[in-house]
């Protein structure tokens, strides 16, 4: 099946997997050859797939899956290839977030500043994931 991870910045992946596994709100998703159609809302975590014999990894914001015609797509704000995660500056806004939490902040802010929290938890824990290997 085509994999295809696009972001808003544009299409960070696109290739044959054999296997996709991505963080569904309700639980891990599994995806695997000519799979029923589906759409799917996801939360912040990692996106793996089986790509020539080989497990990937990327790290999504959260977004929405689409299964159709053996195609998986997967939409989400951002997108970081696992390797590509920056631990330092992860920390920073993780750390700037919970400052920011102390400040007097509008319920809309507030709801910005602890999805920005979950991410960089998100973001770390597969650094931490990775790093034990």
């Amino acid at each position: 099946m085509i994999l295809s991870i696009v972001s808003m910045e544009g299409l960070l992946y696109e290739g044959e997997a054999k296997e996709v596994y991505a963080p569904g709100e309700g639980g891990e998703l599994g995806i695997y050859d000519n799979h029923t159609p589906i759409i799917a809302t996801l939360k912040p975590g990692e996106v793996r797939y089986v790509e020539n014999d080989q497990m990937n990894s990327t790290y999504i914001s959260g977004g929405i899956l689409e299964v159709k015609n053996n195609a998986v797509v997967v939409f989400s704000d951002t997108a970081v290839r696992s390797s590509d995660l920056d631990e330092k500056k992860i920390l920073e806004a993780k750390k700037d977030a919970e400052r920011a939490l102390g400040d007097h902040l509008s319920n809309e802010e507030v709801a910005s500043t602890e999805a920005a929290i979950a991410q960089a938890i998100a973001q770390l824990r597969l650094i931490e994931k990775y790093r034990k290997g």
